[in-house]
C-alpha cells in the first residue's frame, strides 16, 4: 500500500511540475502581448469573452484565455498565421514548376516571385546620415527640389 502511494504521489509532482512549466511559457507570452499592444488585447478580451477589465483575472486565468483566441484576433493579426504560410509556400512551388516547363524556364530566365517572401520580408526603407547641418540642407533641397515648405 506504501508503495502505491509514493508512486502516486510522484505522478501527481510531475504533473504538478509540468502544468507549472506550461503556465510559466503562457505567462511570459502573455507579458509580451501586453507589452505589444495592450489596447488590441482589450478589445480581444472584450469581443471573445465579454472581459471589460482583464487585470481583474488572475494572471493564469488570463494567460490561458489569451492563448485561446483565436489566429485572427488583434493580438495575432502583425503576424504570419501557419495555415497562410503554408499555402503560400504551396503556391511558390506550383509556379516554380510550371515555370521550369517554359522556355523561361529552361534558360533561367524571369524567374517567378516568391508569394512567401512577399509576406515575411519586411519593407526596405532606404535611411541616410549626415555629418554635417549643410550636407542635410543639400540632400533636403535636392530631395524637394529647392522648396522647403515656404
Amino acid at each position: 500500500r506504501r508503495a502505491r502511494s509514493n508512486g502516486s504521489s510522484h505522478r501527481r509532482a510531475q504533473r504538478d511540475h509540468g502544468r507549472a512549466r506550461r503556465n510559466g511559457k503562457k505567462l511570459i507570452s502573455l507579458a509580451g502581448i501586453i507589452r505589444a499592444d495592450e489596447g488590441a488585447l482589450i478589445c480581444d478580451m472584450a469581443e471573445t469573452y465579454h472581459i471589460l477589465d482583464y487585470r481583474a483575472l488572475p494572471a493564469t486565468l488570463l494567460a490561458t484565455l489569451v492563448a485561446g483566441l483565436r489566429e485572427n484576433s488583434r493580438i495575432r493579426s502583425g503576424k504570419l498565421r501557419t495555415s497562410t504560410a503554408l499555402l503560400a509556400a504551396a503556391v511558390d512551388r506550383l509556379s516554380y514548376l510550371l515555370w521550369m516547363k517554359t522556355k523561361d524556364g529552361q534558360h533561367n530566365r524571369r524567374r517567378p516571385k516568391s508569394v512567401l517572401e512577399a509576406l515575411t520580408k519586411e519593407p526596405v526603407t532606404k535611411t541616410a546620415a549626415y555629418e554635417t547641418a549643410e550636407e542635410y540642407e543639400r540632400a533636403w533641397e535636392y530631395i524637394t527640389g529647392g522648396n522647403h515648405g515656404h
